[in-house]
């Protein structure tokens, strides 16, 4: 093609293509930029996570209740995760003691952080912030929160490759309150989850 005043010669097989400044889209370009997504756009995540939790109360007794959370996020190129989970009560609290009253928060959506590798995915979860519906409740009296605290202590919830687009696990958590209260929250969370392929 000629570009100003230069006249180039087109590669063999790039006459007329966009390439030699034509409007045919050559094999070899499609491949090329193929190529380029690949390498620099992040992996799309999404998920779910089945919980069924409880919180022992120090000489009180327990509240059970039961969570569907969905799970959004990305895999950067270097591995490192972003997103966030939007959880919903699903069931309960169920207590074994009188005396506690609503209104019990109903959902929360927190942030999703960690890191991948080709093996597995560690979910690091509401370090960054957690927001409760209806702000102003009685609180979460089961043991939901037993992964935020797994997540501030430094572990993460580490979930399983399937396959290049999917992973799951099982993963339970017992962790008890940070600070001086001694209540144990306890969660079994089961984790599905699977990757927007590129075309």
């Amino acid at each position: 093609g000629t570009y100003g005043d230069v006249t180039s010669i087109p590669a063999p097989g790039r006459e007329g293509t966009l390439m030699a400044g034509g409007d045919l889209i050559d094999q070899a370009l499609v491949d090329r930029l193929g190529s380029l997504i690949e390498q620099d756009l992040p992996e799309c995540w999404t998920g779910t996570m089945e919980s069924d939790t409880r919180r022992d109360y120090q000489g009180l007794g327990s509240c059970s209740d039961s969570w569907r959370t969905i799970l959004r996020f990305t895999i950067d190129v270097d591995g490192t995760l972003s997103g966030d989970g939007v959880a919903t009560l699903k069931s309960g609290p169920a207590c074994t003691f009188p005396g506690l009253t609503g209104p019990f928060v109903t959902g929360e959506k927190f942030s999703v952080g960690g890191t991948a590798n080709d093996t597995e995915i560690n979910l690091k979860v509401g370090v960054d912030g957690i927001s409760a519906e209806p702000a102003t409740s009685a609180g979460v009296v089961g043991g939901f929160h037993a992964m935020y605290i797994a997540s501030l202590e430094g572990q993460a919830l580490v979930v399983l490759r399937t396959g290049e687009c999917g992973a799951s696990g099982r993963l339970p958590i017992e962790r008890n309150d940070i600070g001086a209260a001694a209540d144990l929250h306890t969660s079994t969370n089961q984790i599905t989850l699977e990757c927007a392929p590129l075309p």
